[in-house]
């Protein structure tokens, strides 16, 4: 496979010769291909809607948890007083 074969070779280089070729090909790969720019912003976008719409339900799961901590606590504070 083409891929092992290049990677047989890649791993030779050291650490900062290796990702400074991973990064010319990325900019050499965006370059002859403009299309990709917009599907990279567009997966981005999509990517930080759903990672927002998560966050919000774990802050509204997390502060449903809190209210309910604190009112078992009161209630737990005011058990003798019913």
């Amino acid at each position: 496979c083409l891929a092992i074969e290049l990677w047989s070779l890649m791993k030779l280089f050291p650490f900062d010769v290796r990702y400074g070729l991973y990064g010319q090909w990325q900019e050499d790969t965006y370059r002859k291909t403009p299309q990709l720019l917009f599907i990279k912003q567009d997966v981005a976008d999509k990517s930080r809607a759903i990672l927002r719409f998560a966050f919000d339900i774990f802050l509204l799961k997390s502060e449903r948890m809190l209210r309910y901590y604190y009112l078992s606590k009161t209630m737990r504070a005011h058990l003798f007083a019913i």
